[in-house]
């Protein structure tokens, strides 16, 4: 997984299957945003599900592509509402989005090494649990939020669907496939199953409270950084914290001149977002991992840009955010090297991160 590692020969292993139904997706759901005029949080809801859900394309339960089609609907609407309740009660000074987010953390930890697509899932109802939490107060009322996340849903789900059935049906041999749900180095066993899930606990619960902290930009990027980048050992953590930060760099910065040389009211913006969205889905992995976090990075760059006259703050915060998760994966990775080591459960790690 090496930054250069991107040619012309690469071209062929590309997402190219996916990549056609996002185009059209994203292109409608954007059409569709700009047409309805819709208020500046319903807009960034409605775009950012969307994106998010055609992420999932390939994802399937016992090779079933419907039970995710729904668990992924159920989960976002269920998350955002969650977030917004939890962030409003607070027991002992502390509000329930916190304990909130450390049980989801654990829970798509542990996932990462037992099921994909539950992985997958849980990672989707976590982000926008967290999301909600944090922008609450920008949000008169849940309702409209809710429709527009549902409808964005729902939209790209539709387009999509109805683009792999139809390239299935006329080439099958040619057309989307499902992902499997066993992890790329295969099931872990109860042992590291939980170590894994308390390390993504506690890199997110250190993430989150210096983030807090030091008042940093869109400080859920941190704890969501921390959640991506920890691996199941110290050596596999540092690749992914060096990749993801200079791929997270590279996106920031391109995104950043082109907004600042456009203008966040450019009339290019939409088609941006459908460029970067359409060519993140080529490169997701195992296409190109870097190449993917590069232009996810540009995607929520222009997103959170348009129409807004502070580029270059959007930008700081996702670079700030994936320093400070780095750091946190790191420092809970090493931390639970050191208990394994003393426990003698190293065996049940793998040898190289295949994902």
């Amino acid at each position: 997984m090496s930054l250069p590692n991107v040619s012309i020969s690469r071209l062929p292993a590309l997402n190219w299957s996916r990549g056609l139904p996002a185009a059209l997706a994203l292109s409608g759901l954007v059409g569709i945003v700009l047409m309805l005029d819709l208020p500046r949080g319903q807009e960034l809801a409605a775009l950012g599900a969307g994106f998010a859900t055609s992420t999932g394309q390939g994802k399937s339960i016992r090779n079933r592509r419907w039970p995710v089609t729904f668990l992924d609907i159920a989960g976002k609407l269920v998350g955002i509402f969650a977030g917004m309740v939890a962030a409003e009660v607070m027991i002992g000074g502390v509000a329930l989005s916190v304990p909130g987010m450390l049980l989801g953390a654990f829970a798509v930890g542990l996932l990462s090494r037992r099921d994909m697509s539950l992985w997958w899932l849980f990672l989707q109802s976590w982000l926008f649990f967290s999301l909600s939490t944090f922008l609450v107060q920008f949000i008169p009322s849940p309702g409209p939020v809710l429709l527009a996340v549902g409808g964005a849903m729902v939209w790209v789900l539709a387009v999509e669907e109805a683009v792999r059935v139809i390239w299935k049906y006329f080439a099958p041999e040619t057309g989307p496939t499902l992902d499997g749900q066993v992890p790329p180095d295969g099931i872990a066993p109860l042992n590291s199953l939980i170590g894994q899930g308390l390390q993504a606990m506690g890199a997110v619960g250190l993430s989150y409270g210096i983030a807090v902290a030091l008042s940093i930009n869109h400080p859920y990027w941190a704890p969501l950084s921390a959640l991506l980048m920890l691996r199941p050992r110290p050596g596999m953590t540092w690749e992914r914290v060096f990749v993801r930060s200079l791929a997270t760099l590279a996106g920031a910065v391109g995104a950043s001149l082109l907004v600042l040389g456009l203008g966040p009211h450019s009339a290019l913006m939409p088609g941006l977002y459908v460029m970067f969205g359409v060519t993140a889905i080529l490169f997701a992995p195992p296409a190109h991992y870097p190449t993917f976090v590069a232009f996810l990075t540009a995607l929520i760059v222009v997103m959170v840009s348009m129409g807004n006259d502070a580029p270059l703050s959007n930008a700081w915060g996702r670079i700030a955010g994936t320093v400070l998760g780095g750091a946190s994966a790191l420092a809970m990775s090493y931390l639970a090297h050191a208990i394994r080591k003393r426990l003698g459960w190293e065996e049940s790690l793998p040898e190289s991160d295949a994902a």
